[in-house]
């Protein structure tokens, strides 16, 4: 199993996700992309050969623990990243019509999932030199950028905000605990993402921001971990 370098990446079957393993897959990387289903495993399966390990699996349940370490402790015994990318978009833009339902279920997959996805692997990034966790954030879940006014027009999900919010206080307390082990975690924003749950501002092809993304992570300082990074425009506050 040697020094090969391992990347495990959530929501790989498209957008931010699917761009950041054809990346790593063309470097070399031995990877692990986290799909929903299995017509999608079996593409990135039949496309990159032995190198890829796609999981079929939603971090959305508890169900998806057992099926990440199945396939990572089958094929390696230390990863060297993890990015938490997998998420949904909010529906409603109003309080009369936000739903608990719609709520808990931005939360079960931009913050829990990120969480359920560290627990199942942190032994393995703990075997690594320098491992690093990036949790996928936004824009819109910057607690000051939300006090200041900037999204107040109505375009914008309350359940998509709360929920990246969240998953930033996630991202904070983990730095916290996880520095002493010499693992860094970032939070990014990749950009304003045309995708099927782009707000009406997008503008960067997913494709661009994976880019962006690689040669951030690459020249990474762990001065910047529990920062917010921006990949337009350097920092967004939390």
């Amino acid at each position: 199993m040697g020094n090969k370098q391992c990347i495990l990446i959530t929501g790989a079957s498209r957008g931010l996700g699917y761009h950041l393993h054809q990346l790593y897959a063309e470097r070399g990387w031995t990877t692990f992309p986290l799909v929903r289903r299995e017509s999608a495993a079996a593409g990135l399966r039949d496309a990159w050969g032995e190198r890829c390990h796609p999981i079929v699996a939603d971090v959305s349940n508890d169900e998806c623990m057992p099926k990440i370490t199945e396939v990572l402790y089958r094929h390696t015994q230390h990863l060297n990243v993890v990015v938490n990318n997998a998420g949904i978009g909010g529906r409603t833009y109003t309080i009369s019509d936000i739903t608990a339902g719609e709520v808990l279920d931005l939360l079960q997959a931009h913050c829990l999932g990120a969480i359920r996805c560290t627990q199942a692997v942190l032994p393995l990034l703990q075997a690594a030199k320098h491992a690093k966790i990036v949790n996928v954030t936004s824009r819109l879940g910057s607690m000051t950028k939300n006090a200041a006014g900037g999204f107040s027009d109505g375009q914008f999900s309350y359940s998509y905000r709360i929920a990246k919010a969240a998953q930033n206080m996630f991202t904070l307390c983990l730095e916290q605990e996880l520095a002493k082990n010499g693992i860094a975690v970032y939070s990014v924003h990749p950009g304003r993402l045309l995708t099927g749950m782009a707000a009406d501002d997008a503008d960067t092809p997913p494709a661009v921001a994976a880019s962006r993304f690689v040669s951030w992570l690459e020249a990474a300082d762990d001065r910047a971990s529990a920062h917010c990074i921006s990949l337009e425009d350097g920092e967004v506050p939390w």
